[in-house]
């Protein structure tokens, strides 16, 4: 909240891009006539999507990394064949089958070369220009436009028409594996803020953006422990969760429900070790992914049913 109000201070206008600009929290939290809302054109986009070229592209570039051997990166080997084995279990014609196989060739051959990387982008870029983004920029003429990721998901469309007007564009990395498991940068910003140097030597490797656009600067996620407020204690925390101190407790994050469908069998046998005394004096803690309770596009929903289904039985068997 305090930069909040330092941002309501600066004497500058500030314009925020969202999907649901009515949404009560954002309304809430930048209530101050220096914001301004507006909503990013995602049902259109999703009609641009939905061509077998635009995905073909989109999917292309999911699995394209730059200046590294295809091989080099397992997290993408295992995220392709996931992603072939069940496209190729669901084609029902030749031609169908061997689509998902030209995409792997695309990706391919695009991570051997810069040149058919940045056609690869190109023509994305063409075949999903969106006109609301540009009226939104005609009307606010922003200097800088600040986004959180590398244009991984539709931010890119945004960033390219913003930087052909010559708008700067500062990006964000949001999460630990963004650089490594999202594809290829959709835009190049000008300047991009990174959790570590480590993480600057993979947005720089992987994604062709220069060395002197990149910074280590941190965690912004991680601020709040570092800002002069009271930390909840240990003893606290176990009280809001209803945990024992006398037991060790264990923490198990759930990953996506795309990559990894057995989460919560792994929940129920390290239960069943606990009651079993196989694992002694124990407790867990499971944190949920955002997957199971996103409110997304109904396919998604029936997705994730059946885990909620199975926590819900979870719950109860082990209560």
């Amino acid at each position: 909240e305090d930069m909040v109000e330092e941002m309501a201070r600066s004497g500058h206008d500030f314009v925020i891009v969202c999907v649901d600009p009515d949404a009560p929290f954002l309304r809430q939290r930048f209530h101050h006539a220096c914001f301004h809302f507006e909503q990013f054109p995602l049902t259109r986009l999703k009609e641009l999507r939905a061509s077998r070229l635009a995905q073909f592209l989109r999917v292309a570039r999911l699995f394209t990394y730059g200046s590294a051997p295809f091989e080099s990166l397992p997290s993408r080997l295992w995220q392709m064949r996931m992603f072939v084995d069940k496209g190729l279990a669901e084609a029902r014609t030749s031609w169908g089958r061997l689509y998902f196989h030209l995409i792997v060739v695309a990706a391919r051959l695009a991570s051997r070369s810069r040149v058919m990387r940045w056609l690869l982008r190109r023509a994305e870029h063409s075949l999903t220009w969106l006109p609301m983004i540009d009226d939104i920029l005609e009307r606010h003429q922003p200097s800088l436009l600040v986004v959180v990721g590398l244009g991984h998901g539709n931010d890119w469309r945004i960033m390219t028409e913003a930087k052909r007007r010559g708008c700067v564009v500062l990006s964000i990395v949001r999460s630990w594996d963004n650089p490594t498991t999202k594809g290829y940068a959709g835009c190049t910003p000008d300047c991009v803020l990174t959790w570590s140097d480590v993480m600057s030597e993979e947005v720089v490797r992987f994604h062709d953006i220069p060395r002197e656009r990149v910074t280590a600067v941190g965690v912004p996620q991680w601020d709040l422990y570092f800002l002069p407020v009271p930390i909840r204690n240990r003893l606290e925390f176990m009280a809001r969760y209803n945990l024992r101190g006398d037991r060790r407790t264990i923490y198990l994050a759930t990953g996506a429900l795309t990559l990894f469908p057995r989460n919560l069998s792994v929940a129920r046998e390290i239960l069943g070790a606990i009651v079993s005394g196989e694992i002694e004096a124990a407790q867990l803690v499971i944190r949920i992914h955002p997957d199971y309770v996103l409110d997304r596009k109904d396919k998604w929903r029936k997705i994730a049913a059946e885990p909620l289904r199975e926590l819900e039985q979870i719950k109860a068997d082990f209560p």
